[in-house]
């Protein structure tokens, strides 16, 4: 006697998407600023940003946890603004930034090559003239336009 199998008909459905992690979730949310001080600074500082010469708005690391709002001109960006927190390239203003690192260490951070990060607090904003300065000196060593170098003869 020969033994008869039933074999089933392969499934032409594709299979489900995977749920998406709970951190990537919450990256997405963490886009909105947690605080309305906070949220005031940032629009200050990208008002601040968006008014210099051939500055623009974008995005870096977009759909990643550390996707950040952008300024930019000349297709280098000078000032970069998360949810609660912004960076940006100091030189002159460095001395200035280190103090204010010292005295609040949570809110200001000194980084790699004279970046410095900035965390937004609702109970004490940064100080307008500051933030000024600061995106002032970011733009003029990252994004400003060098001067045309000149080709004669010595």
């Amino acid at each position: 006697m020969s033994k008869v199998t039933a074999s089933r008909p392969k499934s032409k459905s594709k299979p489900k998407p995977k749920p998406k992690p709970a951190a990537k979730q919450a990256s997405r949310k963490a886009a909105k600023p947690a605080n309305p001080g906070s949220q005031v600074a940032m629009l200050a500082l990208r008002s601040l940003a968006l008014a210099h010469p051939g500055a623009e708005d974008g995005v870096a690391c977009a759909g990643t946890a550390m996707e950040r709002h952008t300024v930019k001109a000349n297709g280098k960006a000078f000032l970069f603004v998360g949810a609660t927190d912004a960076l940006v390239k100091l030189d002159g203003c460095l001395a200035e930034a280190r103090e204010h690192a010292a005295r609040q260490p949570a809110r200001y951070r000194i980084g790699a090559n004279g970046w410095v990060k900035l965390v937004f607090a609702a109970d004490v904003p940064p100080p307008l003239a500051m933030l000024a300065r600061w995106t002032s000196e970011s733009y003029a060593l990252v994004a400003a336009p060098k001067p045309a170098r000149s080709k004669g003869r010595a």
